[in-house]
């Protein structure tokens, strides 16, 4: 319940409006749209295609945003 309240208060301190789309980017975690784009990409193209694709680079930010902090992240934006 706590890491909830701090979410949402640091979404708030972000953003105007708080939605889905602002509480995955404040914490760091990838929007389920792009995992699932990820999925379909390795199911449906080459390995060396789909690792270049733009949904793999996006992980690849939402994980080092993550290592940096919730707060500190949500700072940024």
């Amino acid at each position: 319940m706590r890491r909830a309240l701090n979410v949402l208060q640091a979404c708030h301190a972000a953003y105007d409006r708080i939605g889905e789309t602002e509480v995955y980017t404040c914490t760091g975690s990838p929007h389920p749209a792009d995992i699932e784009a990820i999925v379909n990409s390795m199911l449906s193209e080459e390995f060396t295609t789909s690792h270049q694709s733009e949904h793999f680079y996006l992980l690849k930010v939402v994980d080092i945003n993550a290592m940096v902090g919730v707060s500190d992240h949500c700072a940024q934006d």
